[in-house]
């Protein structure tokens, strides 16, 4: 699995948007977040696509100093045992 890199200036909110299939009991979680200095919260919004309607969660995470951060999200069910999908972000703070 890859990683993904996000990067901002420390002070400023790094962002996060992740999709899954509206109806369905998928959401996105984080699952592993490697340092205490590192906040987040998240939001879930419907898209505006009414042909494929989806819900998009948005997260939003700050630095209590900067540097370099690393963040796991995972697509999990309720009924699922592994993930449906999982996806690593490297966030810079600078």
């Amino acid at each position: 699995m890859d990683k993904q890199t996000v990067s901002t200036r420390f002070g400023k909110t790094a962002k996060i948007e992740l999709g899954s299939l509206a109806g369905t009991p998928y959401s996105w979680e984080i699952t592993s977040k490697d340092d205490k200095d590192l906040t987040h919260e998240v939001d879930v919004i419907p898209s505006s696509d009414k042909k494929r309607p989806c819900l998009k969660s948005i997260f939003k995470f700050q630095a209590k100093k900067p540097g370099t951060y690393e963040v796991e999200l995972e697509l999990n069910a309720p009924f699922m045992s592994e993930p449906a999908a999982k996806k690593r972000f490297k966030i810079t703070f600078h």
